[in-house]
């Protein structure tokens, strides 16, 4: 679906707003995964014990230690994120970064790993005070139409610089004693490019400045939740989005024990490993845009999820063949074709996270509340690090059950599958979304024109369509990026497909009582798609209008905007990817809109060369 309106999303590259920003997070993200990949590296092969703790339990007790900040701090960073002035706020906990890079230095020189462990511990406090104010900021530095690539740009970046991050870091760590005084300054290096990077990003005014601060953790936490409760859909995005860190957590925390133990294979295949995972997720980070055609389409959320599990499950599946207990170094491990195959599964399970993630992360964006955004965001945090602390307990649990890390997979997959299930069915959006953006684009490719520009983001409005064929709703679902009401032909509702679709989308069918839904409708501010003609266009020629739409906005006066499509044809397509075309024209007041006018203006756009 491409809308003429919206430029390519690499260009915010060039947006002195989006860059610094860009850059500030990327810095802050690499710098966390240097740090964290020595460290995971020198507890792994060097088989570090801490008392009781031997190397499998050390790694999963240090993503408990990472991720308990976000849990205890990241309410308090929501209401700073809501109240100040955030680039101000950016750059004090980019200063925070420079003071714990200092402190790994130092405990990496010592070699000291209880020591590392507390650095791990403010490392995470100092990416939960960022967290709130990095995903709040970000609508305010682009527009409606870019958020979505924003939010992909973004996730894309995190997920390279945990990519080169972990290249950098598996590689230099095996130098030893060499390697890890060059990780040490690389770290506090990279905290000094990244403070600076911050202080190129724009003034960003406060949100709600009238917002009493409160440092009680619990009441705070509490509070940020409730308001993340307000919107079901929002709630539920944000239980997605913790549901995929417990899944992430449990495949990548995994993944240097299962390099050593059932790859057996050393460091450099387990970075290959985390590399090609995290070129997966950019790939399906970038990808979005492309599939969504510049919108948010949560509809690919449930693809997302089904890849999740088919491919986390293969992990199973696609158990090596190890017939050595002499630890294989990259070369020899891509000499076999089986090790080929797990290497594009762990690619398919980065892109198809990038794909369940990033709509959800926009869906939040949008539909919270600029004055509570910040603070929503933190209550996504805090579930975040809850969900990351329970996948810790899950793994602890699996291997007392002497669970190899195969059927860890397995069994992350198969409840990757139940939690998925219950989210959409408590959702039916989801997959109302995901039906129709299955069904539009497996058909159409939909060029856009002035959709963005003549449809209000707020508000009621009455969008005037032609009539042309029996996908003519389901298109202009897919196209518009605010929730329509569509009237339709009660015959529409006989099959079970459309009926489940039009339910969800809570469709008008034309009965006795339709002007009495539009009219409630466009009193709680919905957009209502009227489609006037009484036939179908069999020529493209305009017939008559059997609506009164005049009576319509007596009632509820409400701007009309007319909208062609073009090129679609009564029948079935009898190609795939058929090109169509959406031309939306300039808003008619209430107070200019009669029968000729409305007439006259979708004549206009008829008129109109839609391929331009």
């Amino acid at each position: 679906m491409k809308n003429e309106s919206t430029r390519n999303q690499y260009q915010l590259f060039k947006s002195s707003k989006f860059a610094p920003f860009f850059w500030t997070q990327f810095l802050g993200a690499l710098n966390d995964n240097v740090f964290k990949t020595a460290l995971l590296a020198i507890i792994t092969y060097r088989t570090i014990r801490i008392g009781p703790f031997g190397a499998e339990m050390l790694v999963n007790i240090c993503a408990g230690i990472f991720i308990l900040p976000f849990f205890l701090f990241s309410a308090t960073a929501g209401q700073l994120a809501d109240k100040f002035e955030k680039s101000r706020l950016i750059r004090y906990v980019k200063l925070l970064e420079i003071f714990t890079m200092t402190l790994a230095i130092v405990g990496l020189y010592l070699d000291n790993i209880s020591f590392l462990l507390g650095v791990l511990f403010l490392l995470g406090t100092q990416s939960a005070l960022f967290g709130p104010a990095k995903y709040s900021t970000l609508p305010q530095l682009v527009d409606d139409t870019e958020l979505l690539g924003g939010n992909g740009l973004v996730e894309m970046g995190t997920f390279m610089a945990i990519l080169l991050g972990t290249l950098y870091s598996g590689i230099i760590i095996q130098f030893h004693n060499i390697g890890v005084r060059v990780i040490a300054t690389s770290c506090f290096i990279i905290a000094i490019a990244g403070y600076l990077c911050s202080r190129k990003i724009k003034h960003l005014p406060p949100q709600h400045t009238d917002i009493k601060l409160s440092y009680n953790i619990a009441k705070q936490t509490y509070n940020s939740i409730k308001l993340a409760t307000e919107k079901p859909i929002v709630f539920l995005s944000i239980l997605g989005i913790s549901w995929f860190w417990f899944f992430g957590s449990v495949v990548v925390t995994q993944i240097f024990n299962y390099g050593r133990l059932i790859l057996i294979a050393n460091e450099t295949v387990v970075t290959a490993i985390i590399t090609c995972f995290s070129i997966g997720i950019g790939l399906g980070s970038l990808s979005c845009e492309k599939l969504s055609g510049h919108k948010i389409e949560i509809g690919l959320v449930p693809l997302g999820a089904i890849g999740l599990t088919v491919f986390s499950t293969l992990l199973y599946v696609l158990q090596p063949l190890a017939d050595t207990h002499d630890i294989i170094n990259l070369s020899q491990f891509l000499q076999a074709p089986h090790n080929w195959l797990l290497i594009v599964n762990f690619i398919l399970i980065g892109f198809f996270s990038g794909i369940f993630i990033v709509p959800l992360y926009t869906l939040i964006q949008q539909r919270s509340d600029p004055q509570k955004r910040a603070r929503i965001i933190a209550a996504n945090n805090i579930l975040n690090a809850l969900f990351m602390v329970f996948a810790s307990i899950f793994a602890i649990i699996c291997f007392s059950f002497h669970m190899i890390i195969p059927q860890i997979y397995l069994l992350a997959g198969i409840l990757n599958l139940l939690v998925a299930l219950c989210l959409f069915a408590l959702a039916p959006e989801f997959i109302m979304r995901s039906l129709i953006w299955s069904l539009v684009s497996s058909r159409y490719r939909i060029t856009l024109k002035d959709i963005e520009e003549h449809i209000p983001t707020q508000g009621p409005g009455i969008l005037l369509c032609n009539r042309v064929n029996f996908m003519d709703p389901l298109i202009l679902l897919a196209a518009i990026r605010r929730p329509v009401r569509c009237v339709i032909d009660p015959s529409m509702l006989n099959s079970r497909l459309l009926r489940f679709i039009f339910r969800i989308a809570k469709a008008i069918p034309m009965d006795a009582t339709v002007f009495n839904k539009i009219s409630h409708a466009l009193e709680k501010g919905e957009l209502v798609v009227i489609f006037p003609e009484k036939e179908i266009t069999q020529d493209g020629t305009l017939q008559p209008f059997h609506l009164d739409i005049e009576t319509i906005i007596q009632r509820n006066p409400a701007p009309i905007i007319p909208m062609i499509l073009k090129n679609l044809g009564s029948q079935w397509p009898k190609c795939l990817r058929t090109p169509i075309y959406l031309t939306v024209g300039e808003n008619i007041s209430s107070e200019e809109a009669s029968q000729e006018t409305l007439v006259d203006a979708m004549l206009s756009l008829q008129k109109e060369d839609g391929s331009d």
